[in-house]
């Protein structure tokens, strides 16, 4: 009688469990309540470190500049004698009232926003500017950009 008890309290037992090891049942509850609590506790902090109020959207460089120049590159970094010659026009202007050099590129390569007084300051300035802009450049890409659209860059020379 032992020999039929025991055997069928051990197929009862693995019917229980599902077939499944009650010690790696245990270790996988265990694991996902503290993978859930654990969730909850950075999803508590994250909470906490927000702002209250939705972050305001970043508006593009072009709508907050009325002029921008845009010094690029090819793999060598920028033009930096055009840059440090138009930044140095720059500093005598009346009509420039604000300027930023906003860097974005692992090589030196930056946007120039520039705020001007007004309409006519912007046109002048967005003409001169355009007017130091070599046609091609092999050595960097240059832009300047009028906040109305218009747009003159410097090109790679191809050949022929």
């Amino acid at each position: 009688m032992h020999r039929l008890i025991l055997p069928a309290l051990l197929v009862l037992g693995l019917a229980a469990c599902d077939g499944e090891d009650p010690v790696d049942s245990v270790i996988r509850d265990v694991s996902t309540a503290n993978h859930a609590a654990a969730a909850a506790t950075e999803a508590e902090a994250a909470a906490k470190a927000a702002p209250a109020v939705a972050p305001e959207p970043v508006l593009a460089a072009t709508a907050e500049c009325d002029v921008e120049v845009s010094f690029g590159s090819y793999g060598a970094g920028p033009d930096a004698a055009l840059r440090d010659s138009m930044v140095s026009l720059l500093k005598a202007d009346p009509g420039v009232t604000a300027s930023e050099m906003k860097p974005w590129g692992r090589e030196g390569e930056s946007t120039l926003c520039l705020v001007t007084k007004d309409e006519a300051a912007a046109n002048r300035l967005y003409g001169t500017l355009a007017a130091q802009l070599p046609s091609t450049s092999t050595r960097a890409p240059t832009t300047v950009r009028h906040r109305d659209g218009r747009s003159r860059a410097t090109v790679y020379p191809t050949a022929h």
